[in-house]
This record gives C-alpha cells, sequence and structure tokens, in this order.
C-alpha cells in the first residue's frame, strides 16, 4: 500500500485530493480531555475552503465526538467510490449550530491518502 501526504495551507495537491472523487462516507475522530477517542460517522462531509484549506462535517449532537471537535483536534477518514482511503487532520476551526447535529468546520494541516487495497503493493 502507497501512501500519499501532503501538510500544511500551502499543500496545492490538498483540494485535488479531496475533490477528485465523490466521497462515499466519512468517520470523524475527535479527543477528549482525558484522551480517549471518540468516533463517529459524518452526517456530511466536504471541503468548503482551499485557502485555508477547511473541511466541513456534521455531527449528531448527541454523540461523545460532537461535544469534542470544538476544542481539540479531529481527523476526518473518507473512503471515496473506488476505496481509496484519505484522512484529514483538522485543527479546530468553528463549530456552528445545526439543530440536532453540529456543523463543525476544521483547518486541514494534513492530509493522507491510501491507495485501494486492492490495488497492486
Amino acid at each position: 500500500m502507497s501512501t500519499e501526504t501532503s501538510s500544511g495551507p500551502q499543500s496545492p495537491g490538498l483540494g485535488a485530493m479531496a475533490l477528485a472523487r465523490p466521497s462515499s462516507g466519512a468517520i470523524v475522530t475527535a479527543e477528549a480531555y482525558d484522551g480517549a477517542a471518540h468516533r463517529c460517522g459524518a452526517g456530511a462531509f466536504t471541503l468548503v475552503s482551499l485557502d485555508p484549506p477547511l473541511a466541513l462535517v456534521t455531527l449528531p449532537r448527541s454523540s461523545a465526538a460532537a461535544q469534542c471537535v470544538g476544542d481539540a483536534p479531529f481527523t476526518v477518514d473518507v473512503p471515496d467510490a473506488s476505496g481509496t482511503e484519505m484522512t484529514l487532520t483538522c485543527s479546530p476551526w468553528n463549530v456552528y449550530d445545526g439543530g440536532d447535529h453540529v456543523i463543525a468546520v476544521g483547518e486541514v494541516v494534513s492530509c493522507r491518502k491510501d491507495q485501494p487495497c486492492s490495488s497492486p503493493s
């Protein structure tokens, strides 16, 4: 399996990596103050800005992850339709009220894209 990594706001490939193929789902992992990791399926995921690179996720307000995304870095694991997984590491940018959901926007500080499991190594 090969891995491609981009870091920081000057990464021109970051937007292309995130927008190259539609997402078929996203899992958010947020870390609590006690170090516990909380995972939750995102109701929505999109890259909203390239400069600075910003990603948006929506999480059920009742989830433990929703309680953490505004205070600590979080990751978003996104598989695309081909099975390729991308992991975005985000610093909290802002959190908005979305009714029974939390709308979290994070600044993408790094991105890792893995090849599909079915590809030759």
